[in-house]
């Protein structure tokens, strides 16, 4: 079975990209700060679902997950965690895009 990593499955398109692939059949790993939301993820598809649960915009935990799933196949990588600027790109804050 395929593996699929999604980082910031817990709504949105994280979570879409989550239930699509798990209709094609794909094992997931998905993280994300909420775990109450994972959980409803997990119950809402039949496939294997790891969760981890992850604040990604901490540094620390960047690596501690890099550890965790040093040994893992991931076949997939969906990295959807993070934050958007309401906006045109050129007139939006450079600086707060880099932080």
């Amino acid at each position: 079975m395929k593996t699929a990593l999604i980082t910031g499955a817990t709504s949105g398109i994280g979570r879409e990209f989550a239930i699509q692939l798990a209709k094609r059949g794909y094992r997931l790993v998905v993280i994300g700060r909420r775990v109450e939301r994972l959980e409803e993820l997990k119950e809402a598809v039949d496939v294997p679902v790891e969760i981890i649960p992850m604040d990604l915009s901490k540094k620390k935990e960047c690596f501690a997950l890099l550890e965790q799933l040093k040994d893992e196949n991931i076949d997939v990588f969906i990295n959807n965690a993070g934050f958007g600027l309401a906006g045109s790109f050129i007139e939006t804050d450079i600086k707060k895009k880099l932080a």
